[in-house]
């Protein structure tokens, strides 16, 4: 019986990524749901047995009571190992047009929502989060510096060589790397300054500072020469 709802649940688990890849978010929260039910349930036997005596509970239900605070402890360190890859992939899906902003946002909330149910801590979200919070830095960074189109009106090449060092996902620049390229080809206006108060603001607090323009920001202007 164990064995076999264990087995169901690493099948809930394969259907959930699935759903993930191919940006079905409702059978991805699904499957994620049942893999942590199904888990559980596989060891409910350890949760529910217990012998008791007239004076009050005996040596036999503390052992238990122990081996259910290790299921729960494994459990929960599988749902955040999960809600990580799963959050991850959805952001890497969106690098192909996949998932909109609001549609991310609710697949976030659903998986942090369980993992508040089975017991994590705010606190540890952001070891869930970091892909995320990653992706989403990158994601700045392409859109102030004009997404995938190089700077424009510039007769010195070693300006592309200079946006294309910026874009790198292993070594994300900080708010003030930018600044500085954006001062020194003078593409430093209004605009972008406050996109890089954006930025900043989002690697400080993890959560936007403008969500209404950071929805917008495929329609950033691209960098042209004043």
């Amino acid at each position: 019986m164990k064995l076999g709802l264990t087995l169901a649940s690493l099948v809930s688990l394969a259907i959930a990524l699935v759903g993930g890849w191919n940006e079905l978010h409702g059978v991805l929260t699904i499957g994620f749901l049942a893999f942590v039910s199904l888990l559980f349930t596989a060891h409910l036997d350890q949760i529910a047995e217990f012998t008791a005596s007239g004076t009050g509970i005996t040596a036999k239900t503390r052992e238990v009571l122990s081996k259910a605070e290790n299921t729960v402890t494994e459990l929960q360190s599988l749902a955040k190992i999960f809600a990580g890859t799963t959050l991850s992939s959805v952001k890497r899906s969106g690098r192909f047009g996949g998932y909109e902003d609001d549609e991310e946002e609710q697949i976030k909330e659903s998986v942090l929502e369980v993992l508040k149910d089975i017991g994590l801590k705010e606190t540890e979200f952001n070891s869930v989060l970091v892909d995320w919070h990653r992706f989403t830095k990158f994601d700045y960074v392409m859109a102030i510096l004009g997404g995938n189109t190089i700077p424009q009106g510039f007769e010195d090449q070693s300006i592309q060589t200079e946006w294309k060092q910026l874009r790198d996902f292993k070594k994300i620049p900080t708010s003030n790397d930018i600044k500085e390229f954006l001062s020194k080809w003078q593409l430093l206006d209004k605009a972008r300054s406050e996109y890089l108060s954006d930025y900043e603001y989002y690697i400080v607090n993890l959560k936007h500072r403008r969500p209404e323009v950071w929805k917008e920001r495929e329609s950033w202007e691209p960098l042209k020469k004043p």
